[in-house]
């Protein structure tokens, strides 16, 4: 007869299991405990410093390049609102503080938990939970790397894990004390925070932030409010947000799919959207590599009520390409 193992046994054999099998090794039964979590992070930690040189150069290199695939300096953040929608959730609130003379960049979602699996995903570069979901929007293994242009150290907290990645290293981390008004330690949320680099301007980040206004989220599927606190404040120096206002499924000329129709506003200045979306059968000849391919594909448009919007190209968050009609 199997002998019961404590939470900590289970948490290092995960680790192990994680590790030289993969993320594709089978499920993971994580009970989210503290002894669990601090016992597999200080597995993967030792594990991870006894990785063989050349092993380890290929570490560093994918670390590199994927830090590199973002010419744009807060493309991360992007990111970052991607993956929140990907675990559902409906708010980002995003900060800069300053800690010790050290600009920190925090970034608060109430989405889905943080699991074992996910602490190898994010410290690893072009390692994804994501391949087997064909609706995931975030960049498949890369999408926090890109944070790397901003800041080298990273700190996630979502109780019970608390660890630090730099570079392609992982670490465990003391838990973080709520931050009133902006992260709650006690809840399921999660906190991530980034040590910023030198020569980070606030200024700079919030022209950019105000810049992608509401209709940034028109195309997201749960997250509806983006929230930015400039250094010392706990006001909003910039806020997006939008709400449902009505749902309803329309017949479309010339399409036999059903269409819901999603009237979409911004509280702030009355502004409206139509978004129409079908789900299109994929052609039996077209498949998505290294990405599961599902049988349908999401397609979306939304009208805008006012005449002075310009038309953009999404997928799930604007891809900065303009259209004209």
């Amino acid at each position: 007869m199997e002998s019961i193992r404590s939470d900590a046994d289970r948490g290092r054999l995960a680790a192990q299991s994680l590790w030289q099998l993969g993320l594709d090794a089978g499920e993971i039964d994580d009970p989210l405990t503290p002894g669990f979590a601090r016992a597999a992070l200080a597995e993967l930690e030792h594990l991870q410093k006894r990785t063989p040189g050349v092993l380890r150069e290929v570490l560093e290199g994918a670390q590199m390049s994927a830090e590199q695939l973002n010419v744009e300096s807060f493309h991360g953040l992007i990111e970052v609102v991607q993956n929140a929608d990907d675990l559902r959730a409906s708010e980002v609130r995003v900060a800069v503080r300053k800690t010790g003379g050290q600009s920190v960049l925090l970034v608060a979602h109430n989405g889905e938990r943080v699991e074992l699996r996910h602490v190898v995903a994010m410290t690893l570069a072009f390692v994804s939970t994501k391949r087997d979901d064909p609706r995931a929007k975030g960049r498949f293994g890369i999408g926090l790397k890109s944070l790397g242009r901003l800041g080298e150290r990273l700190t996630v907290h979502c109780a019970p894990y608390h660890f630090t990645i730099a570079g392609n290293q992982v670490s465990a981390a003391s838990a973080k004390r709520s931050i009133v008004g902006f992260y709650d330690a006690a809840s399921t949320e999660t906190l991530l925070e980034l040590q910023l680099r030198p020569g980070f301007e606030f200024e700079d980040f919030a022209t950019w932030f105000s810049g992608i206004g509401s209709e940034s989220m028109l195309f997201l599927d749960t997250v509806r409010s983006l929230r930015l606190e400039g250094p010392g404040q706990k006001r909003a120096v910039a806020y997006h947000r939008l709400i449902k206002v009505s749902a309803e499924t329309v017949k479309l000329p010339g399409h036999a799919e059903p269409c819901s129709r999603t009237t979409l506003r911004e509280p702030r200045t009355g502004r409206t959207w139509e978004r129409y979306e079908i789900d299109k059968r994929v052609p039996s000849r077209l498949s998505r590599r290294y990405k599961a391919t599902a049988k349908t594909t999401p397609i979306a448009i939304a009208i805008p009520g006012q005449s002075n919007d310009s038309g953009q190209i999404y997928a799930g968050l604007p891809l900065g390409v303009t259209t004209h009609t």
